[in-house]
């Protein structure tokens, strides 16, 4: 049940090729930690339970070729990644069965940055009262042109607060949603939420959280 915290500046942190396991006794907590420190994170495995995998915070995050299994805490925002608005790749990631507060697997302020990533049967506790507890990614707004591509969401779905940013955005690129739905309200006219994405038991749908 490792906790890690890195603070500073001008450095950066890389992991690579773990296997982070834990069942917190004590809960609300995040397992690693990074403030003022760019993160880089590569091939590893992170099964958290009672606790966030990941929090960023005023620095850039590198998250590649990793699994996400279990992590998160009720009361927490981002189950297995919360991270500021700097520097971002997420790519290429499985989020499995992860749960928090807002944003199962992502919670962020702003949507970019997440790349060719599976969300599985990922959940937010807060929304299950709003008949949306199924959300995986949770974002209070969007960054234009693209915030996530190529994704898949398997029985979850992903939130943009407000579509407004930008002009002639496309912002949920070539996704497939199987049993999902992208939500998002407050989108700008000339704006698209979705582009080349297919639905199969789910839709876009026009809702403010």
């Amino acid at each position: 049940d490792a906790v890690l915290t890195f603070q500073g500046k001008n450095s950066v942190i890389t992991l690579e090729r773990c296997d982070w396991q834990g069942n917190y006794a004590t809960p609300q907590r995040t397992a690693l930690v990074s403030v003022g420190q760019a993160l880089t994170v590569s091939a590893c495995a992170f099964s958290t339970q009672h606790a966030r995998a990941i929090l960023v915070e005023g620095c850039r995050l590198t998250l590649t070729d990793s699994r996400f299994t279990r992590c998160g805490y009720g009361i927490l925002d981002g189950g297995a990644v919360w991270h500021s608005d700097n520097d971002r790749t997420i790519r290429n990631c499985l989020f499995d069965r992860c749960f928090a507060w807002r944003g199962g697997a992502i919670a962020v302020n702003k949507l970019y940055g997440v790349d060719k990533c599976e969300f599985v049967a990922c959940r937010s506790l807060d929304l299950e009262s709003r008949s949306a507890g199924d959300v995986a990614v949770y974002a209070d707004k969007a960054a234009a042109p693209t915030a996530i591509s190529d994704c898949v969401f398997r029985q979850t779905s992903l939130v943009i607060g407000s579509a407004y940013d930008g002009s002639g955005a496309r912002f949920v690129r070539s996704c497939r949603f199987q049993q999902g739905h992208v939500y998002y309200h407050n989108r700008y006219s000339t704006n698209h939420i979705t582009d080349a994405c297919s639905f199969d038991g789910g839709r876009v749908i026009e809702r403010e959280f």
